[in-house]
């Protein structure tokens, strides 16, 4: 199942949440979460990485609630994960699991994403007047 991360899929998004969390009880996602963990990745594309728009097509994350656990924790702690990608018309949640997550935000990053990114990179900094001025 694929849902739009929109606003009006809130009522939705949290349903199937509720479902595949069933009765845990630790490291649960909300959907208001959810919706802060999209902005904190898009401010770190704009802000940290200056990436425009246009290349975040095609970028894949996985985002919950990661926990360092220490090697001598008893069971795998599960945390509640949803995988989002990016497409043209904006952020898409494409599922929602219970797995191990030990950070808050993964890219997943395939070899055609990074040439993409990479490229994109090589563009902003070609344009870039001030990376371009050279000082003797």
């Amino acid at each position: 199942m694929k849902r739009k991360l929109v606003p009006e899929n809130k009522e939705v998004i949290r349903e199937w949440i509720a479902k595949v969390e069933g009765r845990s009880w630790r490291r649960l996602l909300t959907v208001d979460e959810l919706f802060q963990r999209v902005e904190e990745i898009e401010k770190r594309l704009t802000e940290g990485f200056c990436v425009p728009k246009k290349y975040w097509k095609g970028l894949k994350f996985r985002v919950g609630k990661g926990v360092k656990v220490a090697n001598a924790y008893n069971g795998i702690p599960l945390s509640t994960v949803a995988y989002i990608s990016r497409s043209a018309a904006g952020w898409t949640i494409t599922g929602i699991t219970r797995e191990r997550l030990n950070h808050n935000i993964e890219p997943l990053i395939s070899a055609k994403t990074l040439n993409e990114l990479s490229d994109a990179m090589f563009d902003v900094f070609q344009r870039n007047s001030v990376w371009n001025r050279r000082e003797v």
